[in-house]
Formats: C-alpha cells, sequence, structure tokens
C-alpha cells in the first residue's frame, strides 16, 4: 500500500494506538463475540456477560504483545455496536457453592 500524496498530521499519530484497539476490539466482536451472543438469544436469555478481557494482537503485526484495552473501551463499542442494549460493566460475588463466593466482573450486555 502506497501512501505517497497523503499527509498524516498530529492528531492522526496521537490517536493511532486508539484507533487501532478500537478496531482490534470490533474485530474480537465480529469474529468471536458476537456468535456467542446470537446463541444466547437464540436460547432465549436476555443478556450475556462477556468475563475477562480480549487479548487484542495489532493488525498486521505477528508475534507483537497484546494491544492494552479497558474496560471503559470495550463498553463503549459495545454501545455502538447493540444499540439499545443495556452495556455495562459489573461485578458482584456470586455463591459457587453453599461454602464458597467468587468475584464474578465482566461486560453485561442486556437486551431484555
Amino acid at each position: 500500500m502506497s501512501h505517497l500524496g497523503q499527509t498524516f498530521d498530529r492528531a492522526y499519530l496521537q490517536n493511532l494506538a486508539g484507533l487501532r484497539r478500537r478496531q482490534q476490539i470490533e474485530q474480537w466482536i465480529n469474529h468471536s463475540l458476537h456468535s456467542y451472543i446470537e446463541a444466547a438469544a437464540a436460547h432465549g436469555k436476555t443478556s450475556y456477560l462477556v468475563n475477562g478481557m480480549p487479548q487484542l494482537r495489532d493488525m498486521g503485526t505477528m508475534g507483537s504483545p497484546p494491544l492494552p484495552c479497558t474496560s471503559e473501551e470495550l463498553v463503549e463499542v459495545l454501545q455502538k455496536k447493540y444499540p439499545g442494549c443495556d452495556v455495562s460493566y459489573k461485578e458482584g460475588w456470586v455463591d459457587t457453592n453453599p461454602s464458597t463466593r467468587t468475584l464474578q466482573k465482566g461486560i453485561v450486555i442486556d437486551w431484555s
């Protein structure tokens, strides 16, 4: 791809890392997460919990370290991808058995 004749201003370069993270988040949603959300909806569920943060790799760079992304970035992209749904970060204690509680945290997409 030739970039001759194109210009890349300061704002573009300053925002490039964030732009790449958003592109990777959208790719992760389209190629992985969306199928789980559709399956949940098809089984009559009204929400889906995204556990953990995706491991995002820089586009076109094999073996590069994961790009850091925040839960706020994920929520923002998911809100745009699933308009009308309540998308938020949640934390809560869940009883896994009568004597054990586990802190469950993640992003909830709720279409109820």
